[in-house]
């Protein structure tokens, strides 16, 4: 990773998606659609919040990463979709496993306002979030000796 990769990543609390892409109408200028970014995620669980004043709302827990078209990347444990999509996410999710996810995010021109589309384009329930691992943590001593003195 070069030095301009590592300063553009900052890590957030949550990625709250109706404020991470910001101001729609200046990032669609003059064009009708125009992609935002993608939000990237493994998903552990849905978790409440509680919206000042009475009220709660659902988010996901687990590594999110929202990847914009600059290269600039924000990462976070905690991400809150429209109800809608959250919904869609949520209702794949399954106890003891987790939830991979990209979700394109683009900017549509509306009226004189923006529209925010969300379109899933990979939600797969992984019911073994450790198999990746789990093959190279058991391949053989001598195997990975040879891989360390390569490198």
């Amino acid at each position: 990773m070069n030095e301009k990769t590592k300063s553009a990543i900052e890590t957030v609390v949550k990625i709250d998606t109706a404020k991470v892409f910001g101001d729609g109408k200046a990032l669609l200028g003059s064009a009708e659609t125009v992609s935002a970014g993608r939000i990237i995620g493994s998903v552990e669980k849905v978790i409440d919040r509680s919206i000042p004043g009475g009220g709660k709302y659902q988010g996901l827990a687990g590594v999110f990463e929202v990847l914009f078209p600059n290269g600039d990347v924000k990462r976070a444990g905690q991400c809150y979709f429209p109800a809608a999509v959250h919904s869609q996410i949520a209702a794949k999710l399954a106890e003891n496993a987790r939830l991979d996810l990209i979700v394109q995010v683009n900017a549509v021109k509306a009226g004189d306002g923006v529209s925010w589309n969300y379109v899933p384009e990979h939600v797969e329930l992984n019911a073994d979030p450790l198999s990746h691992l789990r093959a190279k943590a058991q391949a053989t001593p001598e195997a990975a000796s040879a891989k360390a003195k390569a490198k």
